[in-house]
């Protein structure tokens, strides 16, 4: 059995305790447009059905917290869901996560059909890693 507690952070929202899985895929990417108008492609660390946090590379200094942002989420080279909007909330420098920034963002007013697309995407990608998982195993 595989152990997936590392991808699980427990926060206090509107109702009590909720439990929140973070996934990683190396084809996750978010999309946004910056404020000069140019549309970038961002490689993502994790995403949740709270928010997601990316790479902003080269741009970094372009979020500060509390940017307000619309973004949307490509998996595979796919759109699984555009226009969200979202807030950032934390920004960690370099020495953090292997000498790479790291923009942290809640998602603002999602639709539950919005909620149910980034929830089916990550229960997508956590089976396709516990497949990984399993089949390395044996």
């Amino acid at each position: 059995m595989v152990d997936i507690s590392a991808l699980c952070i427990i926060y206090k929202g509107r109702i009590g305790k909720r439990r929140c899985y973070r996934v990683y895929h190396p084809d996750l990417f978010l999309e946004l447009v910056l404020d000069k108008g140019d549309t970038e492609r961002f490689k993502v660390k994790d995403l949740s059905t709270f928010g997601v946090a990316f790479y902003p590379e080269k741009y970094k200094n372009e979020f500060f917290i509390g940017k307000k942002l619309n973004l949307s989420i490509i998996f595979k080279k796919a759109y699984i869901i555009k226009n969200i909007e979202a807030q950032v909330i934390r920004i960690y420098k370099k020495e953090k996560f292997n000498h790479k920034s790291v923009v942290c963002c809640k998602f603002t007013e999602l639709h539950r059909k919005q909620e149910y697309i980034i929830d089916e995407l990550c229960v997508s990608i956590q089976k396709e890693l516990l497949s990984l998982s399993k089949k390395e195993k044996e």
